[in-house]
């Protein structure tokens, strides 16, 4: 319980801080954030790591993961690009709706029982789309659902978001449900180093003009934040 509402904190803070951000239509913002937010995710389970003396990662799970934090930087991106161009809570609507895709995923691909309770939180999804959506539509979120681009960007924030359980459970699969925190832990890791990859890699091809932006502002921290979780990792896994 605990843990779910912290779970569900951090997703506020981070819708709000990518919502937030003064340049919301660059693509290096949101970079720059979750960069930064999945390094110091992956910075607090390594020192989980480290004092709770666990093993070697297996070579799956640096593969699994490394698709985590992949399929993690593309969700997230396609998150902050639909709130840059649309509504928050028209957004995290279908962020929140991608729920859909790993119960479909173990109906489908797993055989697992098609339970009463599973198949009524699904009438009850598309219900709320359509109250939302239809019903409690405003003019300004009328406005806002014929951006075609918004609404693909949606989409793919649907899609990719229901994939990260979907992966996590092939990774269970295959080790044979061994190795959860490490799989969050290279998956974040990756993500983080990824993301700032892609970060940097924006930045050079910004001329000066554009470094004087207010988006500017977040580069200093963003870099600091992100090089610091890094460097934690790095001495940290050198330690064991």
């Amino acid at each position: 319980m605990l843990l779910a509402l912290v779970a569900a904190v951090l997703f506020t803070v981070q819708s709000l801080c990518l919502k937030l951000l003064p340049e919301p239509r660059s693509a290096r913002g949101p970079i720059g954030v979750i960069a930064a937010y999945s390094e110091m995710i992956a910075a607090g389970l390594m020192l989980w790591r480290v004092f709770s003396g666990a093993a070697s990662i297996g070579a799956t799970t640096w593969a699994y993961g490394a698709a985590y934090g992949v399929v993690f930087v593309l969700t997230m991106f396609f998150y902050a690009r639909a709130m840059s161009m649309g509504l928050l809570s028209y957004s995290s609507f279908y962020f929140s709706a991608s729920l859909m895709v790993p119960v479909v995923a173990s109906l489908t691909l797993w055989g697992e029982p098609a339970s009463p309770f599973k198949l009524a939180g699904l009438a009850l999804f598309l219900l709320s789309f359509y109250f939302i959506q239809v019903l409690g539509a405003q003019p300004q979120a009328a406005r806002a659902k014929t951006d075609i681009r918004w609404l693909a960007y949606c989409l793919l924030a649907f899609l990719f978001n229901g994939l990260l359980p979907v992966v996590a459970k092939l990774h269970q699969i295959a080790m044979n449900g061994q190795e959860a925190p490490e799989l969050m832990l290279v998956g974040f890791s990756s993500a983080g180093v990824c993301a700032l990859a892609v970060w940097v890699a924006l930045g050079r091809r910004r001329n000066e003009s554009a470094q004087r932006r207010p988006e500017a502002a977040l580069g200093a921290p963003i870099r600091r934040m992100s090089w610091s979780a890094i460097g934690l990792i790095v001495c940290i896994g050198a330690a064991t």
